[in-house]
């Protein structure tokens, strides 16, 4: 008896199984864990704390990588064009979902060539103006740039950012004139809003906390579903009737061909380490929430923020130079 594709057949076999003998000893070897920041903002913090959980329960070393530059897209295209066996992944800024929109030159399809795992952490924000301004919630606020148009200005850590998009929805949503004021980074603009140089802005809640309580910044504002134990007092924009502020969040990534059993072990590791607590109390010392989702959930979400920021961004006019 003959088999004349008897290797084609063995090749064939070794092809299909291969994914899932992968995914059965999975981890087998170091995990290249990639940030696309500089060390010692809330991405890499998340990627260390994740990171060290991860290598007690998974018995493997997770080894940061910190790739900054270009918005993220450095090490997004890194991590897109890694084999997608399981060993090279990614925490990224929910920033990722703008960038589609904001460069159109981008090398790599979030949706498509990259894999999302999971939702990981919320980055709770805060809406501060400076305590100077008569306001002390968003209906008072919304009143006063209205009787003064034009004469607000409200702060960014950049153009084309999340705090820049999503105080352009307010705008929007509520029609008040106000002037937008970019700087390079959280620091420069929380400097500003103290001197008022500018009266508002989106802020985390780790880098701010010292001029709040020094009285040079007031909380009129919390993003997320709760209000935050640190100010049981400030209302939460869902409950002054802002639903459309969106929580920025942190998320895990792999390349867009991971075999599914591999994402799906990822997934329920991380799963398992944010619901640890030693996990969730040093979130919490950052002003970070943990907020494990399931895949579909955040593909989903990756998917549905890609539009909504894309529309906003395109009816707003905002260009990143």
């Amino acid at each position: 008896m003959r088999f004349p594709n008897l290797g084609a057949a063995i090749a064939l076999a070794a092809c299909l199984s291969a994914p899932l003998l992968h995914a059965d000893d999975y981890p087998s070897r170091p995990i290249r864990l990639v940030v696309p920041y500089s060390p010692g903002g809330a991405n890499d913090t998340v990627a260390r704390i994740l990171g060290q959980k991860l290598t007690d329960n998974m018995h493997q070393p997770v080894i940061i990588d910190n790739r900054p530059g270009a918005s993220g897209m450095i090490a997004g295209e890194f991590v897109s064009k890694a084999p997608p066996d399981g060993y090279t992944i990614m925490v990224d800024l929910s920033s990722i979902t703008l960038n589609p929109t904001l460069y159109p030159k981008i090398p790599y399809d979030v949706r498509t060539d990259l894999a999302p795992i999971m939702r990981a952490v919320d980055v709770l924000h805060i809406f501060l103006v400076n305590a100077d301004l008569p306001v002390h919630n968003m209906k008072e606020l919304i009143a006063y740039a209205k009787a003064n148009p034009g004469k607000l200005n409200y702060c960014s850590p950049g153009t084309g950012g999340p705090q820049h998009v999503d105080t352009e929805r307010l705008r929007r949503l509520t029609g008040i004139d106000v002037v937008h004021v970019p700087y390079k980074g959280g620091a420069p603009a929380l400097q500003a809003i103290v001197a008022n140089d500018v009266q508002f802005g989106f802020f985390a809640v780790s880098t701010s906390l010292p001029q709040i309580r020094a009285g040079k910044l007031r909380v009129i504002a919390v993003s997320g579903e709760k209000r935050l134990a640190l100010f049981p007092d400030v209302p939460t924009f869902s409950e002054q009737g802002f639903s459309g502020v969106v929580t920025p969040w942190l998320g895990v990534f792999a390349p867009g061909k991971t075999p599914a059993p591999v994402i799906k072990r990822l997934q329920a590791e991380i799963d398992l380490a944010l619901h640890s607590p030693d996990v969730r109390e040093k979130l919490e010392t950052q002003g970070l929430e943990a907020s494990p989702s399931t895949t579909a959930e955040f593909v989903k979400q990756v998917n549905d923020e890609v539009a909504m920021y894309g529309k906003v961004i395109r009816e707003s006019g905002i260009k990143v130079e």
